[in-house]
């Protein structure tokens, strides 16, 4: 008859899976890595792997992926903030530590396409600026009902656009092929859940 107050909690949190590319301008040392630190837990959830500074320029080749759980305010339906940290260092001890940037992960939580956010390090000796792509990939509702498929559709045909973030243009044939064969991937596994 009446639902229990824990699984009106759970309707309003939603996980996010996060695609992260970093670049890094004027920076000095020889190699660097990022580690991703939520405020509220204070220790890495992922570090990325250590990347050659080339010309005072870094860029990091492989993906950083993160899951971010929000909560979502039942009456409004806005997104609670999410603050995360980026720690830019050589990677040894709090030494060698180049800078740091923080952002609200709420502010992509249902964004669409990719953000391109540069991100002045704070306690930098130089003037460093760390320059992420944001790339909303997934979300899940947590509750004890079944996902939306309409979400997953969509999400997908955000995801793979005809043109790509370099510019490109995909064969629309390519395209419909991948984006057939994930519909069905993603209603067979709603099938299980």
């Amino acid at each position: 008859m009446f639902k229990s107050a824990r699984w009106k909690s759970e309707k309003n949190k939603v996980k996010v899976v996060f695609k992260l590319l970093f670049h890094a301008a004027k920076v000095g040392e020889d190699a660097l890595m990022i580690s991703v630190v939520p405020a509220d837990v204070g220790k890495p959830t992922v570090k990325s792997d250590k990347a050659a500074v080339r010309d005072g320029s870094c860029f990091w080749e492989n993906p950083v992926y993160e899951t971010v759980k929000f909560n979502r305010d039942p009456k409004s339906g806005k997104i609670h903030e999410r603050i995360y940290y980026f720690v830019v260092g050589t990677g040894s001890s709090k030494v060698g530590v180049i800078g740091e940037a923080s952002i609200d992960f709420s502010n992509y939580a249902e964004a669409t396409k990719v953000s391109l956010v540069p991100l002045p390090l704070k306690n930098s000796r130089t003037e460093a600026v760390l320059h992420v792509s944001i790339q909303r990939m997934q979300e899940d509702v947590e509750d004890n009902e079944t996902p939306k498929s309409n979400y997953k559709e969509h999400s997908l045909m955000s995801h793979l656009s005809n043109g790509d973030i370099d510019g490109t243009i995909k064969d629309n044939s390519e395209v419909a092929f991948t984006t057939l064969t994930f519909i069905l991937t993603v209603k067979m596994l709603l099938l299980v859940l």
